[in-house]
This record gives C-alpha cells, sequence and structure tokens, in this order.
C-alpha cells in the first residue's frame, strides 16, 4: 500500500520502520492507559512517605503505620481527613479531597476495594475509610 503514495522511494525496510513504529505506539498507549492518574500516583506516593513514623527503638523491626487503619495486611484503609491533616502536619503537598474522592476508585496500583467502615488497628474504634488492595503484599 506505501508504493501506491511514495512510488519506488519505498521499500521493504520502511514498511518494516513503520510497522515497528505503530506498534511502538501502540504500546506506549496501552502503558499509559494501564498507568494510575497523575493524582492517583502522587496520593501514593505521599502515602508512602507519610505513612511510617520512625521509631525512636533503633532494634524495632518494624516502624507503625500511622495512615493504614486495616487489620489485614492484604489490604490499606486510609481515612482521607486524617490524611489531609498528616500532610499538613508534615508540610506535605495536599491533593484536594474532593479530587482524590472523584479520581482514587480508579487506582491501578493499589485496586480499590470500596468505601467502608473497618474497626481500626490504630484506634480500635469504627473509622470511615477508603479501602484499597495492598498489592506489595500479594507478592
Amino acid at each position: 500500500m506505501p508504493t501506491l503514495i511514495f512510488g519506488d522511494r519505498w521499500s521493504a525496510e520502511d514498511s518494516q520502520r513503520l510497522q515497528d513504529f505503530a506498534w511502538s505506539r501502540a504500546l506506549d498507549r496501552q502503558r499509559r492507559l494501564q498507568a494510575d492518574h497523575p493524582m492517583v500516583e502522587q496520593f501514593w506516593e505521599i502515602y508512602d512517605l507519610i505513612n511510617v513514623r520512625p521509631s525512636n527503638d533503633e532494634f524495632s523491626i518494624e516502624d507503625p503505620e500511622i495512615l493504614n487503619h486495616s487489620r489485614d495486611s492484604d489490604f490499606i484503609a486510609v481515612h482521607l481527613q486524617q490524611f489531609a491533616q498528616e500532610c499538613a502536619r508534615n508540610r506535605t503537598e495536599m491533593i484536594s479531597t474532593r479530587e482524590l474522592k472523584r479520581l482514587l476508585p480508579q487506582s491501578q496500583r493499589r485496586p480499590f476495594v470500596g468505601q467502608k467502615k473497618v474497626l481500626s488497628k490504630l484506634t480500635g474504634k469504627a473509622v470511615h475509610c477508603w479501602v484499597f488492595r495492598d498489592e506489595r503484599a500479594a507478592s
């Protein structure tokens, strides 16, 4: 088909390069579609940054989580108001809660499970959280 447009100037090598380019663009598009929205990526980066409070005990095996209310290690349960408070306390850029509520259900990195009350491992009380599957726990 390209020879109809370009005549003798179009070679088999040109056709192969065009096909390779088209496949490359298609794969790039597929990767972009599977990636999280930039604000969701930013949310998870901030979450990972401020979720763990360093321990004063140098022999401590794990630092305590301060944002994950889930008692089940396969899940992350985040109370968005607490997330905003911790962002302010840590002087970390906060994403609009309205935007988070719109975008977090499409989270790919840590798939969204739903909004529900969970019995918090942090407070021992029922807390309304946004719940996600923690893919890191599965690996």
